[in-house]
């Protein structure tokens, strides 16, 4: 009981905390689509509790598989849902603009675009959508005991965030005059040509990779490494350091002259020479930061990152990485 009440409670104070946030995330998606008809006051009211259900829905969905994986799930694939949002409450308002819009003039609507007469649709569409204080929210439901917890810790989340979102109701009521609600239905084809627009170039993004040729390398194989800093003893720390994770050989050379044509090269900030001397077909270069060579700690971080990460190598003009 205990721990439900601080679930409860910190889901609660996380939603007052951010809801401003949900304000305006959803409100330019609400606003347009509630003042798209002439409606009463209480309908006006009810549509926003509809919008309200249809987030509730989702959120105590999503807390509650979030609570169920826990940590099994190593990282959050947020695109596919931002994706998945935008391509939903983009289309819906786009029927949604020119369905109202025919009704008003009495021209025959057809009943399969029924469904974009339905709020508690568009609020389970934007309840998907990963704006900050929900990403907030669904990192945070990882960290709970199970999916009880995750729903519950939602649930509170989704009630301090609606207090923000009351207002809309009110604008909404905007829409009982005629010029409103034509503006509310063109802004709405505005902004779901804007989502559309964003979730291409989040595709584009998600999918450039896979079109990507240049092989992937990792610094920590077989090929040979060669170690050019300033300092000789920071040189010896690095390599042996390097040489107890990677596979392949670890050198240490000490002028750029001895640097190979082709091969992997760790080195730091040179203020005498210029990148593009480093620069050579077939030579990957990684550049430390200073601070990288600090203590100990610093290089064995550094060991970890290159064991932990694969690079894209443009063997044709040599790439150049810095490790800040």
């Amino acid at each position: 009981m205990v721990g439900a009440v601080r679930f409860l409670t910190e889901g609660f104070l996380l939603g007052l905390a951010t809801g401003h946030i949900c304000l305006v995330t959803c409100g330019p998606i609400y606003a347009p689509f509630l003042m798209q008809n002439n409606l009463s006051h209480f309908r006006y009211l009810a549509a926003l509790f509809y919008l309200s259900l249809g987030r509730f829905i989702t959120y105590v969905s999503v807390g509650a598989l979030a609570g169920l994986f826990g940590h099994k799930v190593s990282e959050i694939q947020r695109e596919y849902f931002t994706l998945a949002a935008y391509v939903l409450f983009s289309i819906f308002l786009l029927i949604s603009a020119l369905r109202s819009r025919k009704c008003e003039k009495g021209c025959a609507v057809g009943k399969w675009s029924r469904f974009s007469e339905w709020p508690l649709i568009l609020g389970m569409a934007t309840g998907i959508n990963i704006c900050p204080s929900f990403l907030i929210a669904f990192t945070r439901s990882f960290e709970l005991s199970g999916p009880l917890a995750g729903a519950f810790f939602f649930m509170s989340f989704f009630a301090g965030t609606t207090i923000f979102l009351i207002p809309l109701s009110f604008v909404g009521m905007l829409g009982r005059q005629y010029l409103f609600r034509r503006i509310a239905r063109i802004s709405a084809i505005v902004i779901a040509g804007w989502f559309i627009v964003s979730a291409v170039r989040i595709s584009y993004d998600m999918f450039k990779p896979y079109f990507d040729h240049r092989p992937v390398i990792s610094l920590m194989d077989e090929s040979p490494l060669y170690v050019l800093l300033k300092e000789r003893e920071s040189a010896e720390k690095v390599a042996h350091t390097l040489a107890s994770h990677r596979k392949g050989p670890v050198h240490i050379i000490s002028s750029f002259d001895q640097l190979p044509p082709k091969g992997y090269v760790l080195t730091q900030h040179w203020e005498e020479l210029l990148e593009s001397e480093l620069r050579a077909p077939g030579r990957f270069v990684a550049i430390l930061d200073d601070n990288k060579l600090a203590d100990s700690l610093s290089v064995e971080n550094v060991a970890q990152f290159l064991g932990k990460y694969y690079f894209r190598f443009d063997t044709n003009n040599g790439d150049i990485f810095h490790i800040k």
